[in-house]
């Protein structure tokens, strides 16, 4: 990459034979250099600040996944996973002692290093107020495909990123298809309905981890009179599968195996499965990402339930995600004339972003503002909007709705408003980067939401870097960069088009 050269201080960690370098999460040991993961790298610093000290699961949790719903899975995942890297053993520990019933203790005597060491710059990203001209010829060239957020992928999948999030905009059934609940008790029948309400609730910001687990409970224990009630087990796989929803889908692979035993189980005892054929196809997705095995599993489900619109809506989303837009808005407008409730819906209202038809997708966000019960998707939308048309009003006014929804003070919004009065959005962005922000603030979560904010703060290096992050880690929403205009002025660089190529489309 063409570039000029600086100078610039570095801070690394040092622990024994290892030296650990927490902005490109690289760890240097006598095997050579590991690039670590997000989550992975972010346990290793904390542990590195706090060097023998006892640390309770719960102020890990805090500290590595930053409020967001998870359970101690995930961190003994990520644990286990750095206990790897430094060949570290459970029952003869050199670096992580389990300390039961508490949590875990670094073991090490951990050095702070600084170093000054010459960088090579990326070629600068040209300033926001050169973009939209360049953004125009790489429409005509056809290099930018479509337009911004596709913030609801394969009904909502790809954009549940906390519980906080109120995606109430895609339904999971409009049309209940009935489930065959013979042999059950009365009494079990309401418990067995009670449970489906909480995996078939389109109001996602009320439904908590806990009320996931009791449902899996309620399955669990019909499960031990009825073992062959196949719904049952699937509602716990679908249960599950929302619970990672949470989490933004960011420790899917803690159920992958799990859900795919039981879907596959499903799907021999009978074939046309629905439930278990969607469920296949979002696993395929956004675990796999094996978008064409996704597809057929998606089109087998629709085959399977006909009259269930949710699935076409999600369907619908799928196709945006493969760039069939003019598909996918034909399948919509279809919907609406046969169902009048998908006018509550913000799909349509996702189309036209990705046709670029900014006007028409900021009326129709604000006539179902206007209209339907606000949701910060909503204020999502006109943020990300005013983002890519460089309007920075747009972009500053939603930014602080989503700001004030993560229960940020009134003082701190404060402070990113002077900053935006001085420095505009450009100089925002490039806070919220410099302070390694990890809330969903309309541009998803780390290490992709910071490769979105160095965009627009003109870090080329660190767009580059915390993109190829989030490829690495498959973070459902990266699958989106090849339409995304957000990226377009990283489009031409051959850095960016290596990277593209290994994001499947």
């Amino acid at each position: 990459m063409n570039g000029n050269t600086s100078d610039k201080t570095v801070h690394h960690y040092q622990f024994n034979n290892f030296v650990f370098d927490p902005m490109h999460a690289l760890l240097k040991g006598p095997d050579g250099e590991t690039s670590l993961e997000h989550r992975v790298a972010s346990l290793l610093e904390h542990f590195c600040r706090h060097p023998q000290q006892p640390l309770t699961k719960e102020s890990l949790l805090e500290a590595v996944w930053a409020g967001r719903v998870v359970n101690e899975d995930s961190l003994s995942v990520a644990v286990s996973k750095l206990r790897k890297l430094l060949q570290d053993s459970r029952g003869e520990p050199q670096f992580i002692k389990t300390i039961p019933g508490v949590g875990y203790c670094w073991l090490p005597e951990t050095s702070t290093l600084d170093s000054t060491e010459t960088v090579t710059h990326a070629p600068q990203i040209p300033p926001r107020g050169q973009r939209r001209q360049q953004r125009r010829k790489a429409y005509a060239i056809g290099i930018a495909a479509l337009t911004s957020v596709a913030v609801v992928l394969l009904g909502y999948s790809l954009y549940k990123p906390s519980v906080n999030e109120a995606e109430a905009q895609t339904p999971k059934n409009l049309t209940q298809n009935t489930i065959d609940t013979r042999g059950l008790s009365e009494q079990e029948k309401a418990n067995f309905a009670r449970a489906q309400a909480v995996i078939n609730s389109t109001v996602y910001h009320e439904v908590s981890a806990d009320d996931y687990r009791q449902a899996i409970g309620i399955y669990r224990n019909l499960l031990k009179k009825h073992p062959n009630f196949t719904p049952a087990h699937i509602g716990i796989a679908e249960a599950k599968f929302e619970m990672s929803g949470l989490n933004g889908y960011r420790d899917l692979e803690l159920y992958t195996e799990e859900l795919n035993t039981i879907t596959t189980i499903a799907l021999t005892q009978k074939p046309d499965n629905g439930h278990a054929l969607e469920l296949k196809a979002k696993v395929a997705f956004l675990a796999g990402w094996d978008l064409d095995a996704a597809e057929q599993f998606y089109s087998r489900a629709i085959e399977a339930m006909p009259n269930d619109p949710g699935l076409y809506l999600g369907f619908s989303e799928f196709l945006i995600t493969r760039g069939k837009i003019a598909e996918a808005k034909d399948l919509l407008r279809q919907l609406r004339k046969k169902n009048p409730d998908f006018f509550r819906y913000i799909n349509l209202s996702l189309v036209y972003m990705f046709q670029g038809d900014y006007d028409k997708a900021i009326a129709e966000t604000q006539r179902l503002m206007n209209s339907e019960a606000p949701t910060v998707l909503h204020n999502s939308i006109l943020h990300r909007i005013g983002v890519i048309t460089e309007n920075d009003d747009m972009a500053m006014d939603n930014l602080k709705v989503l700001m004030r929804e993560r229960n940020y003070s009134d003082a701190r919004i404060n402070d990113y408003e002077r900053i935006a009065e001085t420095g505009g959005l450009q100089a925002v962005f490039a806070q919220l980067l410099a302070e390694r922000n990890e809330d969903n603030l309309g541009q998803y979560i780390p290490p992709l939401s910071w490769a979105r904010y160095a965009i627009v703060a003109g870090e080329t290096e660190q767009a580059l870097f915390h993109l190829s992050r989030a490829i690495r880690e498959k973070q459902p929403q990266t699958l989106l960069v090849h339409e995304d205009p957000h990226f377009d002025p990283l489009r031409q660089l051959p850095e960016f088009q290596a990277l593209l190529a290994q994001i499947p489309h």
